[in-house]
């Protein structure tokens, strides 16, 4: 599937009458920002005459999409709190939830990297490319045309992956966090965490907690942290995946009926 062809699910082209307009066409402007939102920086160091990576561009689609999900947010939880907000919309801006999302547009195929990255892309070029593109989406595109691409992105991502996004970002709301303080809150120890640096490189993040021990390969401290806190989480059922004020949003309107 060709770049164009990816991004008009996101961004259909415009046609012209019955005759319609070709991939590249469709997007003309968008051609040059686009493929500086594909090169990562170890692909322009080196080949410096390319031209520039997608490091300013990440940093305006990540504002971006905050703002993208602050509007989502606020709009489907109005009894929700500033803290609660804040909390959620940090969940859902990181560098996992960021790579299920690029899969989407195939970025892991389009990506330009360096000699030194090119086996193995990872999370977190993949996440960046991602901003980059919505850095890319926001100076060719009105609000209300980057509010239905967003749109058009989440609904794909329930296709593919089978799962609501923003019940699947609520699963990794810091969730070494919520560990510790639903521990604390019932009076019971907390876990202790270690981290193994294998012959390849690969992470084995463990966690141990009373007679329980969980393992895990990561690429990063903080994601295999991060994972088996979640996955401990949800084994002693210590709390729900969604957002609380979502169910009692929910459970008043069957009151009220």
């Amino acid at each position: 599937m060709g770049w164009f062809k990816v991004v008009g699910q996101i961004f259909p082209a415009r046609t012209s009458g019955r005759r319609k307009t070709t991939k590249k066409a469709a997007y003309p402007a968008w051609w040059p920002l686009t493929v500086q939102a594909l090169c990562h920086s170890s692909f322009t160091f080196d080949y410096p005459w390319l031209g520039e990576n997608n490091e300013r561009l990440e940093f305006l689609g990540d504002s971006v999409l905050q703002l993208l999900l602050s509007e989502i947010f606020f709009t489907r939880y109005p009894a929700a709190t500033e803290g609660d907000l804040s909390h959620w919309r940090a969940a859902a801006v990181n560098a996992r939830v960021w790579e299920k999302m690029a899969h989407l547009l195939a970025l892991d195929t389009y990506l330009l990297v360096g000699k030194s990255n090119q086996e193995q892309i990872s999370q977190n070029m993949l996440a960046d490319a991602w901003e980059a593109f919505w850095g890319v989406a926001y100076l060719h595109l009105a609000w209300p045309k980057l509010q239905q691409g967003f749109g058009r992105a989440l609904a794909q991502f329930k296709k593919v992956y089978g799962q609501d996004f923003l019940a699947y970002a609520m699963t990794y709301i810091d969730a070494k966090s919520r560990l510790q303080e639903s521990l604390m809150q019932k009076k019971l120890p907390l876990p202790k965490y270690t981290c193994q640096v294998l012959a390849n490189q690969q992470l084995e993040i463990g966690l141990t907690w009373q007679d329980q021990e969980l393992k895990c390969m990561a690429t990063s401290r903080k994601a295999g942290e991060a994972l088996l806190a979640q996955q401990l989480f949800t084994q002693l059922g210590l709390g729900q995946t969604r957002p609380t004020n979502q169910a009692k949003e929910e459970n008043t309107k069957r009151e009220r009926k």
